[in-house]
């Protein structure tokens, strides 16, 4: 699995293609967790905001964001590697 996108961009096309082959089983996967948690997910990791911000927004306490974002990453790469194989 590719970690930085500067080394698909250094890479050979076969690399390219197995990395955007990567990303689209990553979108198929996320797309299967429960709307709840691609919002947290989306929230913590896309929009960058801390488990506080989020927790007012979800009105949630802030330890439940964490634990919340735990959960729905482990089912987020259960569900890739399942994906994947």
């Amino acid at each position: 699995m590719i970690n930085d996108l500067s080394e698909v961009a250094e890479a050979g096309p076969e690399a390219q293609v197995l990395a955007a082959e990567e990303c689209s089983q990553m979108a198929v996967a996320f797309a299967r967790l429960p709307r709840h948690e691609q919002e947290l997910l989306e929230l913590r990791v896309v929009a960058g905001l801390d488990s506080q911000q989020v927790a007012a927004l979800m009105d949630k306490r802030a330890g439940a964001v964490r634990t919340a974002q735990s959960r729905a990453l482990h089912r987020l790469r259960l569900q890739y590697e399942e994906l994947m194989r």
